[in-house]
């Protein structure tokens, strides 16, 4: 394949711990290792400005209000002047939620320049009011994604979220998984009595069960730390939670961490914990089993697809203490979980993920020849 020019606009990037910048940033490192030319669009209040990170050119802008949901004047005034016919080879938007992808897409259409479209689809709001200005955006969105040439989702459960809420896209949307990290395998001692939770702090990810569970295990009088990795909005909230609960010496805050620090996080942990109501793939869920450690997760969504690997159990009702401190107890004593892996070729490294996406770019590209 010939060398090709793409840009990726997404809202954050690393070091910014998601699901999304996580993949923007492996796929784009991945495709520059390959002999391609990347650029991404993101937005970062402390980390605007210009650099080039492992080959990738970044150019990242100040964050507007946060009521506008990522609506950004500066992406705005930027893409008008760069986003010109023939620029890039390959256009890919990230995210359906924000609308900096509206804003991209609009001016994608109206110039007649193609792009593609992973939408990482919830398929809600967050909240009563985010639930309410979501169903008002679904007028704009399904044009967003008829406009697209193509359309990737990470599972199959967010592939039948977009149909069932887009018709007339089942030609377009194409399943290609995430991939995961190969952290470097340094020794790293397990501990038995700590958990883990890894990614944004938000609301709907269901933190705030965790520590209640653990609460309820230190009342019974078994002592579990549990570890975080990632900030958000959400973080202040979860701090006055712990204190309350009484479990404040028993939460460490990382904040933003490094890869080789993520790296022994995960093999260090006695089990993650993600009891996220929303989820359209899980990556963490990935990397956490890559790395030797067992997984618990809310039975919901898209982290449903995981509980048929070996490692990764799943709770019902995640708001219930009982059954999560329960959960947690019965898989670090190890009486819930007889062995990790092998796993499904739903868990695959970056490289072969870049290498299917590479191979979706080339489909499309030719595609787009053919019809020319």
């Amino acid at each position: 394949m010939p060398s090709l020019r793409i840009l990726c606009v997404t809202k954050f990037y690393h070091p910014r711990i998601g699901g999304v910048e996580t993949t923007v940033k492996e796929l784009c490192e991945n495709f520059v290792r390959r002999g391609h030319e990347c650029t991404v669009v993101a937005m970062d209040k402390e980390l605007a400005g210009r650099e080039i990170i492992n080959g990738v050119e970044l150019i990242r802008f100040p964050v507007d209000s946060p009521l506008l949901g990522g609506l950004n004047r500066h992406v705005w005034n930027h893409m008008k002047e760069q986003l010109l016919p023939g620029r890039y080879d390959v256009i890919h938007i990230h995210s359906y939620h924000i609308l900096l992808s509206a804003q991209t897409a609009y001016l994608c259409h109206t110039r007649a320049i193609p792009y593609v479209f992973s939408a990482h689809y919830h398929g809600k709001g967050h909240t009563p009011i985010r639930d309410l200005l979501f169903r008002a955006y679904h007028i704009l969105g399904k044009k967003i994604l008829e406009w697209s040439e193509a359309i990737t989702s990470v599972s199959d459960f967010e592939k039948s979220m977009l149909l069932r809420d887009f018709h007339g896209l089942e030609s377009k949307v194409t399943v290609i998984p995430s991939g995961m990290k190969m952290f470097d395998d340094v020794p790293v001692g397990k501990n038995s009595d700590s958990i883990l939770y890894v990614g944004r702090l938000l609301a709907y990810k269901g933190v705030d069960h965790v520590l209640r569970g653990i609460e309820w295990l230190k009342k019974r009088r078994r002592i579990v730390n549990f570890r975080i990795v990632g900030s958000g909005p959400h973080e202040q909230e979860l701090r006055k939670l712990a204190e309350q609960l009484g479990i404040v010496g028993q939460v460490a805050w990382l904040g933003e961490i490094g890869e080789d620090q993520l790296g022994r996080e995960y093999r260090a942990a006695g089990a993650l914990v993600l009891l996220s109501a929303a989820e359209a793939y899980g990556l963490v869920v990935a990397e956490a089993l890559s790395c030797g450690t067992p997984a618990i997760v809310a039975k919901k969504e898209a982290l449903v697809e995981f509980l048929s690997e070996p490692g990764c159990v799943g709770i019902d009702d995640p708001s219930d203490p009982v059954k999560v401190g329960e959960t947690i107890s019965g898989v670090l004593d190890g009486t819930l979980i007889e062995r990790i892996g092998p796993f499904s070729h739903k868990i695959a490294s970056w490289q072969a993920i870049a290498d299917e996406y590479l191979r979706f770019y080339e489909k499309v590209i030719r595609s787009r020849r053919g019809s020319a």
